[in-house]
């Protein structure tokens, strides 16, 4: 049972964030707007936003590709709650606030169910 739960949860998230990263691909324009100023002000890059939103779009394909294929799942699972964490301190407390938190809340399960055990009893945690 646990081993189909965590392959809905990393098919979920590897679509989730395969999605994502095509959409600012496509329309780099359309991520700017929830930004809080000071990010804005922080991440811009020779006058442009859009290298930052580009590099986003790339890691994001990277953790679905690796979440999909179940390749270095629990690392791609860490990097992409860093991603959301990341993106929840620049948007603030915006519409996708709640749905950032639960998608955050997948990633750290699956990271917790396809971590290594050396890894889990370091952190002083059980599964």
């Amino acid at each position: 049972m646990q081993r189909n739960a965590l392959l809905l949860l990393r098919t979920g998230l590897a679509v989730t964030f395969l999605w994502v990263g095509v959409l600012i691909l496509r329309d780099t324009s359309m991520w700017v707007y929830p930004m809080l100023p000071w990010a804005k002000q922080l991440l811009t890059v020779g006058g442009s936003l859009k290298p930052v939103l580009q590099a986003v779009a790339v890691l994001d394909l990277v953790v679905g590709a690796a979440l999909i294929l179940n390749l270095g799942t629990w690392i791609a699972a860490v990097v992409g709650a860093m991603v959301l964490i990341v993106a929840l301190v620049v948007t603030g407390a915006s519409g996708a606030l709640a749905m950032n938190f639960g998608i955050l809340g997948a990633c750290l399960a699956v990271a917790l169910m396809s971590a290594p055990e050396g890894v889990v009893k370091k952190l002083g945690l059980t599964r």
